[in-house]
C-alpha cells in the first residue's frame, strides 16, 4: 500500500505466523522499553524490550543479521488488525499498543495471545501446551483478542484517512 505522503507508514498485521525475525525487523518503529512480556507459570518473565532501535530478550538481540536503517522513523504508524491475525501476530501487534504514535484499524483479532509449547508424547504423538502468558508493556497481563482503536470492515480506508490527516496537522 503506497501513500502520498512520505512521513506515515502504514503496517498490515493480517499474517496467521509471525516470527521473530518480523518483530526484530519493526523494532525500529517502536518506542524504546518494554514491548510486553513474557510470564510463565512460575511467575518467570522473559521481557522483550527495544534500546536504540534493537530489540531484545533477556540477552539476547535480534535479529543476527544486519537490517537496513530507517533513515527517519514515521511519526505515524497505522496497524491494520482483523480475525486472520492470531497467534504471534497478535503478539506482534501487542508491542504496539499504547505507544503514543500508534493507531489499530479493522476487526478484533482471534484472540491467541499465549506462548505455547508441542510436547512429543511417547507414543508418537504431540500435544499443544500453553506456557506463558503475555504482558502488555504497562505489565498487564493480556487475555483475548487485540482490539482495534477503531473497528471498521474497511480498515485501508480508515488507516489512510487518519495517516492523511495527521500529515495534515505537521
Amino acid at each position: 500500500m503506497m501513500f502520498r505522503h512520505a512521513t506515515s507508514l502504514a503496517i498490515a498485521i493480517l499474517l496467521l505466523f509471525v516470527a521473530t525475525p518480523l518483530r526484530a525487523a519493526d523494532a525500529i518503529l517502536d518506542d524504546d522499553g518494554v514491548l510486553e512480556t513474557f510470564q510463565g507459570r512460575h511467575d518467570e518473565r522473559q521481557v522483550v524490550n527495544v534500546d536504540g532501535g534493537l530489540l531484545r530478550m533477556g540477552d539476547s538481540v535480534f535479529p543476527r543479521v544486519d537490517l537496513p536503517v530507517l533513515v527517519r522513523k514515521p511519526p505515524q504508524v497505522a496497524i491494520i488488525l482483523g480475525t486472520g491475525t492470531m497467534s504471534s501476530g497478535e503478539i506482534l501487534a501487542l508491542g504496539f499498543k499504547g505507544q503514543s504514535n500508534v493507531r489499530f484499524f479493522g476487526q478484533p483479532t482471534r484472540g491467541l495471545t499465549t506462548a505455547n509449547q508441542t510436547i512429543r508424547l511417547a507414543n508418537g504423538g504431540m500435544v499443544g501446551l500453553t506456557t506463558a502468558y503475555i504482558l502488555d508493556r504497562k505489565g498487564a497481563v493480556h487475555h483475548g483478542a487485540v482490539l482495534p482503536d477503531e473497528v471498521t470492515d474497511q480498515p485501508l480506508q480508515a488507516a489512510r484517512a487518519w495517516l492523511v490527516r495527521q500529515c495534515a496537522k505537521r
